[in-house]
């Protein structure tokens, strides 16, 4: 960020991340892909990914495969990686601990927004968030790795 010319804004949240990639070097705009299947393509971003790592695992177990894709930017989002995602697999969930309007879910639908596959959000509701921990407020709005896995399986039927 330090060496990039134009306005930056960093989101820090508040529990530690694991490591989820191998170690590169950061660039803007360009994702990762975590991990690769068939049937969609789920995109998240910041804290909350961790949290999907596991729900894609267990969706795995399963037999459920995923292209997982981790997003570090939102703008500007890696329009191509999604793109050559979605169009192998034919439908993307995205994940975030944001509003479904706006952010990721934003970025991505105008990403593919003339492609016709479908976009499916998963994040808070617009409404009033109560307070509370982190974990409990994952686990109350269905965003911890048991709710993500149900809200996945259910969107890949």
């Amino acid at each position: 960020m330090i060496e990039h010319d134009g306005p930056v804004y960093m989101r820090i949240g508040g529990p530690s991340i694991p490591d989820l990639f191998p170690q590169a070097p950061f660039t803007i705009g360009e994702g990762r892909m975590i991990r690769e299947g068939s049937r969609a393509t789920v995109v998240t971003t910041g804290t909350i990914t961790p949290e999907v790592v596991v729900a894609v695992q267990r969706l795995a177990d399963d037999g459920i495969d995923v292209d997982l894709i981790g997003m570090p930017t939102v703008e500007p989002v890696d329009a191509a990686l999604i793109r050559a995602s979605a169009h192998r697999t034919g439908r993307v969930i995205t994940v975030e601990e944001h509003y479904t309007r706006g952010g990721l879910s934003a970025a991505v639908g105008e990403a593919l927004a003339s492609s016709g596959i479908p976009v499916h959000a998963i994040g808070l509701p617009h409404e009033h968030i109560v307070t509370g921990t982190y974990s409990g407020l994952l686990a109350r709005y269905a965003l911890d790795a048991a709710g993500l896995d149900e809200r996945i399986r259910l969107l890949v039927r």
